[in-house]
């Protein structure tokens, strides 16, 4: 599909000024570009004289710009996130299917608008949902519910066992079995090379929207509430409960059983052994409080964990 500025104000639900022209892709405000879309986040009088002449770009600014622009634009609230909607229009889609070479259990379900790719594989009574990518080489495992416009990327392990340990009456190390697969809500993405456990009797449970840099790790029976952010490292141990809108830097480390307020985010390389308060932001090794996270917090009428 070619895209226009126009195709891009209405996806963004706004008014384009100026000319309708062909959009190729994205560009940077050092690097503005013929027939590219740009954006400026912030009211600057010196961004916008930078790139004032620049009139084949088409710019997103602040509603709130009080400016005289040449080039094409559209006002948007927050131009950077707009930007991050509109350049979705430029994202190579996989077709709907699945691969010749990917393995479905032939109990599973995959929806007809989903994507499975090359060497992926989804297991017994497993479900993807519609219009949900599970790129190359990534595993769903057994009884794993994936919600609608999800993204599982390449090499994530979704559903296989978690890591549970008893001993027999010989005092040999035994593993225990988990049968409770996972549930992911809708628009969840799951990184390269991360791993979400199933649960052992009960499911893993992952909220709508939220999303896992690569390298992660979610241990068995883990609950989180939505629009949650785990960065690159970081690792959930069993049974830990993560409220709505919690924020995990890259090497954060949670123990066993914990529970993390909604709106809480923690440093780089925290360690939490005890439970969170809400909006807050902790930091360290135990973690501590140093201040609340935000004056009015997005999840501030539940205030608490699932």
């Amino acid at each position: 599909m070619k895209v226009h500025a126009s195709n891009i104000a209405t996806l963004l639900g706004a008014e384009l000024v100026g000319e309708d022209r062909p959009i190729k892709g994205p560009c940077t405000l050092d690097r503005p570009l013929p027939d590219h879309l740009g954006f400026i986040n912030r009211d600057s009088a010196a961004l916008f004289e930078r790139v004032a002449g620049h009139t084949q770009t088409l710019f997103l600014i602040p509603s709130a710009a009080d400016v005289t622009f040449a080039p094409p634009h559209i006002r948007m609230p927050n131009p950077r996130g707009a930007f991050a909607r509109a350049t979705s229009l430029f994202v190579f889609k996989p077709e709907a299917g699945i691969s010749p070479t990917a393995y479905v259990h032939p109990t599973a379900t995959i929806d007809p608008t989903a994507s499975i790719g090359p060497g992926a594989a989804v297991g017994a009574f497993s479900i993807v949902g519609a219009d949900t990518e599970v790129r190359a080489n990534a595993v769903i495992g057994p009884r794993v519910r994936i919600g609608r416009g999800c993204l599982i990327k390449s090499g994530a392990v979704v559903g296989d066992e978690g890591f549970g340990v008893d001993t027999d009456e010989n005092g040999n190390n035994i593993r225990l079995p988990h049968l409770g697969g996972v549930v992911l809500g809708d628009f969840v993405e799951v990184g390269g090379q991360t791993t979400v456990c199933a649960g052992t009797i009960e499911p893993t449970v992952v909220g709508d929207y939220c999303k896992f840099d690569d390298h992660v790790h979610v241990a068995h029976n883990v609950v989180m509430g939505k629009n949650c952010i785990l960065t690159a490292h970081a690792e959930l141990s069993g049974s830990v409960k993560l409220g709505a809108g919690v924020w995990l830097s890259p090497n954060v480390s949670i123990a066993e059983g914990i529970k993390i307020g909604d709106d809480t985010m923690l440093g780089i390389g925290a360690v939490a052994i005890r439970d969170l308060e809400p909006n807050s932001i902790y930091v360290g090794s135990p973690a501590r409080r140093i201040r609340a996270r935000y004056e009015n917090p997005p999840n501030a009428q539940k205030q608490d964990v699932p």
